[in-house]
């Protein structure tokens, strides 16, 4: 086996660092405002270019090619079931068609989740009985999702839609108590992810400033000064295993939970 190579074929992470001078990492958000987050972040640090692509604001969806590693798809207000309203959303599924055909890396989050998820067959609403989460709140694995996460671990929330099954020919990876798919894998290099690891309290604080009462009170959701406290707590270990997953996801190992000394 080659050295610099794992046993996926894909580039290990010395080679990864090198090609990345020369691969762009496509990022598609539904707010220019949500550009400061810690996949970008990442992904900047990586060597990537940064190609930041906001459909709702008229951008273009670029064409896939050799030049692009990996695509990260951002959560938004939106909702899937909104696609008449926000046609861009429907150019966004077929754009992801495209690049799980193709095995592009795809990391879903939130909205580009529930993307990922309708992409794959799956219909996505709201919880029949009303609930939300926002806020941090237990992530529970799966028996295959152990590898990944470990133990259960709180993690970041911002939603009332995102209610669905795991798609078919996916592997469920997670769950919490009142939406039970919270993370999925398709093939060897597609995630969704309903959470939010990318976020940290400056965009916690954003999303809490500009929430509506309606939002903020629907039943599940913690209160904002509960949010606030509990990211002083959580977000430190969330923002690393996040790191972790990015490397992992890119250099195309095998993703592996490892706790701290």
């Amino acid at each position: 086996m080659n050295s610099e190579q794992d046993f996926s074929g894909r580039p290990g992470l010395a080679r990864l660092q090198a090609m990345a001078d020369s691969q762009k990492m496509l990022l598609i958000v539904h707010d220019r405002d949500e550009m400061d987050d810690r996949a970008s972040a990442w992904a900047h640090r990586q060597g990537y270019t940064l190609d930041w692509i906001c459909p709702a604001d008229g951008d273009r969806l670029p064409e896939l090619d050799d030049s692009v590693a990996g695509i990260i798809v951002y959560g938004g207000a939106q909702d899937v079931d909104q696609q008449d309203s926000f046609p861009y959303l429907k150019d966004e599924m077929r754009f992801l068609d495209r690049a799980l055909r193709g095995e592009t890396p795809v990391l879903g989050l939130c909205l580009g989740g529930q993307l990922l998820a309708h992409t794959l067959g799956e219909s996505v609403s709201g919880h029949p009985e009303g609930q939300a989460e926002y806020g941090y709140y237990d992530l529970l694995p799966t028996a295959e999702g152990l590898k990944l996460f470990g133990a259960p671990k709180k993690v970041l929330q911002s939603h009332w839609h995102g209610w669905y099954r795991t798609p078919a020919g996916a592997v469920k990876l997670g769950g919490t108590a009142d939406f039970p798919e919270q993370a999925f894998r398709y093939g060897a290099n597609a995630y969704g992810f309903q959470f939010h690891p990318e976020t940290s309290r400056k965009g916690l604080t954003r999303w809490i400033s500009r929430r509506s009462a309606h939002r903020q009170t629907m039943k599940g959701a913690h209160p904002a000064d509960r949010q606030l406290a509990d990211n002083l707590v959580h977000d430190k270990a969330l923002g690393a295993w996040f790191n972790n997953f990015l490397d992992c996801w890119m250099s195309g190992r095998h993703i592996k939970y490892e706790a701290a000394e």
